[in-house]
């Protein structure tokens, strides 16, 4: 006590100085006019900052995944393997991290995680100043006119194709397979920092205060989460408008060849990550909680020390022998066991065509990337980010049970199984591409041989698509702007012609609706796995949901669904003999595929929730009758004067 006196004349305070382990601050730099935010609120809404540029960090590679396919000349599935990434790291670390809870100084750990996004986030930007991608990144960087050449019908019968040896071939397949291996190894690391934001960072809020009050702190937080891919599509799209090499060029974003400054968001993200982590090491390793009277700082240091107590005889050996009794206990609780399994179905569909999400729409509806990722980000902050701080709220105002958790998600889940089978029949059809492989072709006097012509859809001023002006005859461009051609009188530009699909905005009503019931259910969700749970598996129980979403949900799904894209693929581009990216998709069978696939899973997912909730219902029908026991004993133990003298105590 004496101790802490002198600490607190030393500090120039008019009382005692706070505990170490309850006070902000960095080492010995606690100054008591930042003790003030030792709250959850302030903690709340710097993790929610810290999640959202994670997140959006996350996130961003899947807003750029078209880019970086034409660039490196990557298929779908090479890209499912780079966002796979981001759960091998995940799985290598999250259960012994998550199974820490108490035993080791959250923010410090949650700090040590924001550093390793940054870190990743910069070394993701990497690939565009090491590697020289062949014939994408000449397009964006060449002069256009130089680069439009080769599409052209020529003179002599031969279209200008890229003159490649097989060594340069060689060369080509090799850079390629790097960049994907390195940028996987990015996201591994970005999956070794985000284990434990969940499961730490939701244990730190709901040992920290009132579990009443656990959903509002939990609903802050992660509706700044929320945030992360709406910040992710937004600057995805303004970065896409901006040419890689940021030359200006007389190429437009609307042209198929248009390579945007991918790599900006890796820098921007990365760099914000590691200011803000500074922020998230000044909490203290335990929330102090309001005093009322002069006693209750003695009760409030006795609790710190409780709390602090088992670090001192944890080892690694007796986290390792207590693993199987913990996972006994957490198998018991059938609630918990159906809600992961429910929410595994219904995440492997959301996260699987999340990931190509921009891509889906660029394909089904005809629009250029940018243009994709504003649609999206749009729709993810106003669904999203209302639909999560909802749920929470809901839960926290209306300071709902387990049992009322669980039903609000078997409703929430009906509405997400029927948005799922609606988007099946929105969408457009095929596009009809004009391409001749022979000569002559179909006009007169043509003498143009395409066959080895590459690949640039163009469209003509009455709305027909040809697979490159080559194929239309064409023999002068301008500023990316094709004449001459024998398809027809007026010019050609780059891109598929617009076929007047009316779908857009119902796919969007729709699917706006389908995300504000998944967000709602967020809350309600973390609440019913807490719920089922003892407290002192409360830690590990997280950590075990998140790593079974890890194993067969997020690492998966994105190699599952860049495999789905690939098979709908018509016409793959080659660049010197080696396949790259997809030029043309069967869209009708995309969509089929995709939105077939995710309805199934929505409702498997539904079906799954329903013996959940009679669980539930039972367990607390169970739970009321062995508290009306308890209640009934002690009453007939007394007279009828002390029962009621001590009711009102009670």
């Amino acid at each position: 006590m004496e101790l802490t006196e002198e600490k607190g004349r030393r500090s120039g305070s008019a009382g005692p100085a706070p505990r170490a382990d309850t006070a902000c601050g960095i080492g010995t730099c606690r100054p008591h006019c930042i003790q003030r935010c030792a709250h959850l609120l302030p903690f709340s809404f710097i993790f929610g900052i810290q999640t959202l540029i994670t997140n959006s960090l996350s996130f961003y590679l899947s807003s750029q995944i078209t880019t970086i396919e034409k660039q490196f000349g990557i298929s779908s599935t090479d890209s499912g393997l780079i966002l796979a990434g981001n759960d091998i790291g995940f799985l290598l670390s999250v259960l012994f991290v998550s199974y820490l809870g108490h035993r080791v100084h959250i923010p410090r750990v949650l700090t040590i995680c924001g550093f390793l996004f940054g870190l990743s986030g910069l070394l993701c930007s990497l690939p565009h100043f090491i590697f020289d991608g062949r014939s994408s990144i000449d397009e964006a960087r060449k002069s256009d006119n130089e680069r439009s050449d080769h599409f052209l019908c020529r003179a002599d019968n031969l279209t200008m194709g890229l003159n490649c040896d097989q060594t340069e071939s060689q060369h080509y397949v090799s850079q390629s397979g790097w960049v994907v291996l390195y940028i996987t190894l990015c996201y591994v690391i970005q999956g070794v920092a985000k284990s434990p934001r969940s499961p730490l960072g939701s244990v730190y809020l709901d040992s920290s205060t009132d579990k009443s009050k656990t959903g509002l702190y939990l609903a802050i937080s992660t509706s700044f989460g929320i945030f992360g891919p709406f910040v992710a599509l937004i600057l995805g799209g303004v970065f896409g408008k901006i040419p890689v090499n940021l030359k200006p060029t007389t190429m437009t974003p609307e042209d198929p060849r248009w390579i945007g400054a991918w790599w900006l968001g890796f820098l921007l993200f990365g760099s914000l990550a590691l200011v803000v982590s500074i922020l998230v090491l000044m909490f203290p390793r335990t929330i102090p909680e309001p005093k009322s009277d002069g006693d209750e700082s003695n009760e409030t240091d006795d609790s710190s020390n409780r709390k602090s107590a088992p670090n001192d005889d944890f080892s690694v050996m007796e986290m390792l022998k207590a693993f199987p009794r913990v996972f006994q206990r957490l198998w018991k609780s059938k609630v918990y066991c159906l809600m992961v399994a429910s929410n595994s179905f219904t995440l492997f569909g959301t996260i699987g065509l999340n990931s190509f999400g921009p891509k889906y729409m660029e394909n089904i509806f005809n629009i250029p990337p940018w243009k994709a990722n504003s649609i999206l980000g749009v729709q993810v902050l106003v669904a999203g980010s209302l639909g999560t701080f909802l749920g929470g709220f809901l839960v926290s105002r209306l300071k709902l049970a387990r049992n009322n958790c669980v039903k609000m998600i078997l409703i929430l889940c009906g509405v997400s199984t029927v948005c799922q089978f609606v988007t099946v029949f929105l969408g457009c059809e095929n596009h009809s591409v004009k391409k001749s492989t022979l000569s002559p072709m179909a006009f007169p006097g043509s003498t143009c041989r395409c066959e080895d012509s590459d690949s640039l859809m163009v469209c003509s001023t009455e709305g027909v698509t040809f697979f490159s002006p080559c194929h239309a005859g064409c023999t002068n461009v301008t500023d990316n702007v094709y004449s001459g051609c024998q398809a027809t009188e007026g010019p050609m530009l780059p891109g598929i012609c617009d076929s007047g699909c009316p779908f857009l905005i119902p796919y969007l009503i729709v699917t706006t609706i389908n995300i504000l019931s998944a967000t709602l259910r967020l809350v309600p969700l973390f609440n019913v796995l807490l719920r089922s749970l003892e407290d002192q598996d409360r830690s590990i129980g997280m950590g075990l949901h998140s790593f079974i979403m890890s194993l067969i949900v997020f690492l998966p799904a994105p190699i599952a669904y860049g495999k789905l894209f690939d098979n709908t693929c018509l016409t793959w581009k080659e660049t010197c003999g080696s396949k790259g990216a997809c030029h043309l998709y069967d869209i009708e069978s995309m969509r089929f595929t995709l939105m077939s696939v995710n309805a199934l899973l929505a409702a498997i997912s539904f079906l799954i929730t329903i013996p959940a909730f009679i669980f539930s219902q039972k367990e607390m029908r169970e739970s009321k009758m062995e508290q009306s026991i308890e209640i009934t004993e002690p009453q007939t133990k007394t007279s009828p004067t002390s029962t009621s003298l001590t009711l009102p105590e009670k």
